[in-house]
């Protein structure tokens, strides 16, 4: 259980606090920082968090606060904790009525903040969510437009089992929200933003979409998650099955998405070249046909295609194994023995759960 955040001071009213995490981003940080001082709305606060990452940031965030009239606050990590609890660090210290999160490679268009929060004095929401345009990392190339549908915006909470089009970047929530839901997960590494999403609406949080693009999302720069993608996807399939019985969202549904992202997750393992996603593993691809089994028990054919993963799986990596060539048997002589050790692992094993996926993935 995450508890709620508790404040020792009212928020400031009208204050933006904009809480940006940092790691690496000696080459980027300096262009967000520059979108925010273009910001027409001008009532906002900046609280950098850097992650134990050694470079500039620190002196570009401070002179960027030594040219602006607004409060920036910068802090460091003593060692690496993750994006969650980075911006954790920031969401405990916010002093605004209102606060935005925003990626230290994204950028907001001039009119961002004054949009965002006019829709929530509007509609009197907790939370907005706006489009993003996409930009290609290094050419600023617009790739596209991204963000719901107006079928997805009427299904939402249950839409973003579809589709994540929630962007942490273009996201503005009133610090009362994380008063009644606490800070974000650690416990999610891959999706700690999506999990955060799904527990807002749990509690009853009120979101409205907004339907302009006011932020350049940044894309495909090399140490992106997609790098294991396996991972990611198999993350959000737990996310999804840990909220099946979320009173804002149909459990029947609920489990049916899980079991379809399970089974996205298993193929994505199966069918990955290692050079491409050092995430993916044949044999967990099999375990997870079998976690989509225990959501739908009728589908008996999950359970037989992960069984069948699996000892396929094990049986591969004895006959590959480095032992002498002579020394190989034929994959059905060395059958018994695959099974035996495929029913050691069964007997052991327990759901899989995130943390384990991060040691993995190390």
């Amino acid at each position: 259980m995450i508890e709620p955040i508790r404040y020792d001071q009212e928020a400031c009213p009208g204050l933006v606090t904009i809480v940006i995490p940092a790691y690496n981003r000696d080459h980027l940080i300096g262009a967000t920082l520059e979108t925010i001082r273009s910001q027409t709305y001008p009532n906002w606060e900046v609280i950098v968090v850097e992650d134990a990452s050694v470079g500039e940031t620190e002196r570009i965030v401070n002179e960027f606060g030594d040219s602006v009239p607004n409060s920036v606050r910068y802090f460091r990590n003593a060692k690496n904790l993750g994006a969650a609890d980075t911006r954790n660090v920031a969401f405990r210290v916010a002093q605004g009525q209102y606060i935005a999160t925003l990626d230290s490679d994204d950028r907001w268009l001039p009119k961002y903040l004054q949009t965002m929060v006019d829709t929530l004095v509007r509609t009197g929401c907790d939370f907005a969510y706006a489009d993003v345009t996409m930009v290609e990392d290094g050419t600023d190339r617009v790739i596209g437009n991204y963000g719901p549908t107006a079928e997805e915006v009427a299904d939402f909470p249950t839409s973003l089992f579809s589709r994540g089009f929630l962007t942490p970047s273009a996201t503005l929530m009133r610090r009362s929200v994380l008063e009644r839901t606490g800070q974000w997960s650690s416990n999610h590494e891959y999706c700690e933003d999506y999990e955060f999403f799904l527990r807002c609406a749990t509690l009853g949080v009120s979101f409205t979409h907004v339907p302009q693009s006011h932020c350049l999302y940044r894309k495909c720069h090399g140490d992106a998650t997609t790098a294991k993608l396996a991972l990611v996807v198999e993350a959000v399939a737990y996310t999804i099955r840990q909220y099946i019985g979320s009173p804002a969202i149909d459990p029947s549904t609920c489990r049916d998405y899980a079991c379809k992202v399970f089974q996205q997750a298993s193929r994505i393992h199966r069918r990955s070249k290692p050079e491409n996603d050092a995430s993916a593993d044949r044999f967990r691809g099999g375990q997870l046909l079998i976690e989509a089994w225990r959501l739908r028990p009728a589908r008996l054919h999950l359970l037989m295609k992960g069984l069948s993963v699996m000892l396929d799986s094990t049986a591969t990596r004895m006959l590959v194994s480095k032992r002498p060539r002579p020394m190989l048997r034929t994959k059905i002589e060395n059958l018994p023995k695959a099974v035996d050790i495929l029913a050691q692992q069964l007997n052991r094993a327990e759901p899989i759960n995130i943390s384990e996926s991060r040691k993995r993935a190390a």
